[in-house]
């Protein structure tokens, strides 16, 4: 728990950091400083997403356990877990303070708990929640593509290379790399 002390600190940076996106937003034009502000706020975002997209995968998978049990007893189901608009992300200067609007983080959230609990596939979780960061980047005034999900675009590269592989052996009936071949003698 947080003394006085420590939370009066939290809300603090709290509202610096919500503080720091507003302007970002407001900030006008391409003078440098303004662009540099809106890259700042940027980078910290993308971190930001990649956090509330896989908090909201794990919230989600727990949620969706605990329904489904209140639905198999015949409960009341339990409110679905939502986000937290400020975010704690590792930085070369230490910890900080990321914010991001609600709405923002409601629909990240979201999408990474439909892709947990396999409602939506990898690659409709990866253009949503990259869509969803593109009307970020308009805010902030910055025409540049950043890719979220990086980890999420590697794991579905990895499963689009072992698919390609196997698709490849069918088709040219080598089997030696698939696991499930019999290798008879000749």
């Amino acid at each position: 728990m947080f003394s006085f002390s420590k939370s009066g600190a939290l809300k603090k940076a709290f509202n610096e950091a919500k503080k720091l996106y507003e302007t970002a937003v407001d900030s006008p034009g391409q003078a440098k400083n303004a662009r540099a502000l809106r890259m700042k706020v940027m980078v910290r975002c993308r971190a930001h997403i990649d956090l509330v997209f896989i908090e909201g995968a794990k919230k989600y998978e727990a949620y969706e356990a605990v329904r489904n049990q209140a639905i198999a007893n015949g409960q009341e189901t339990p409110e679905p877990p939502t986000p937290a608009p400020y975010q704690k992300i590792k930085s070369q200067a230490g910890e900080i303070i990321s914010y991001i609007p609600d709405h923002f983080a409601m629909e990240i959230f979201s999408t990474g708990g439909l892709y947990q609990t396999a409602k939506i596939s990898i690659v409709e979780a990866i253009n949503q929640t990259q869509a969803i960061a593109d009307r970020i980047w308009l805010d902030l005034d910055l025409s540049d593509d950043f890719e979220v999900l990086r980890f999420l675009r590697d794991q579905a590269g990895e499963q689009t290379g072992e698919q390609a592989d196997t698709e490849a052996n069918e088709a040219t009936g080598d089997h030696s790399d698939n696991t499930n071949a019999h290798n008879e003698p000749e």
